[in-house]
């Protein structure tokens, strides 16, 4: 590979880590935050799932199984999602270091492909689970369970693909490489 192509690629992947460093410690920050707001703040933290959830619901009961269960749901993703930037900077180190065309970068790089495909999957269920957590203690009748798939959850899926493909001709094509190399 030329120098200054592979110079470019360790510039991308330093300001990659860069924003992936910043993502974590908003989703800290933010996980802090939500510990905070519902030990101090609890019907301001109501009218935050509220808002969230998106619904027209006429009352959300949270109960102590109900933020138990919303936490549950919050901790998943979380861990999803660490994983998912654990890969991708994984991916990024392996990058910056010039390895880009090898089998452990392809299978990175899948890897990253299939955690999105499980957040997006992760996204339409937890909301849907969300609902029913935050109104399962409401009174017969003003309980809600809201499914929805919106062009975002659509777009996430197909990146994942793309990048689960991706990840996968690099990996097939590195052993090609390696293949062709032993003829030589």
């Amino acid at each position: 590979m030329r120098d200054d192509a592979l110079a470019a690629i360790r510039t991308i992947s330093r300001r990659a880590k860069a924003l992936l460093a910043i993502i974590s410690a908003g989703l800290v920050g933010g996980a802090i935050y939500l510990v905070w707001k519902v030990s101090a703040d609890l019907p301001g933290f109501t009218g935050e799932i509220k808002a969230w959830l998106g619904t027209e619901a006429p009352a959300i009961t949270l109960s102590g199984r109900a933020i138990a269960g919303l936490a549950a749901l919050g901790i998943i993703n979380a861990a999803i999602a660490a994983a998912a930037i654990w890969t991708v900077w994984r991916l990024f180190d392996r990058l910056e270091k010039g390895r880009v065309f090898t089998r452990q970068s392809g299978e990175l790089l899948r890897l990253a492909g299939a955690l999105a495909l499980t957040g997006a999957i992760s996204t339409v269920v937890s909301r849907t689970l969300a609902t029913l957590i935050a109104t399962y203690d409401n009174p017969p009748g003003e309980k809600i369970l809201l499914i929805g798939f919106g062009s975002s959850e659509g777009m996430l899926l197909l990146l994942s693909a793309l990048l689960y493909a991706m990840g996968h001709v690099i990996a097939l094509a590195s052993d090609i490489e390696r293949e062709n190399r032993s003829f030589v």
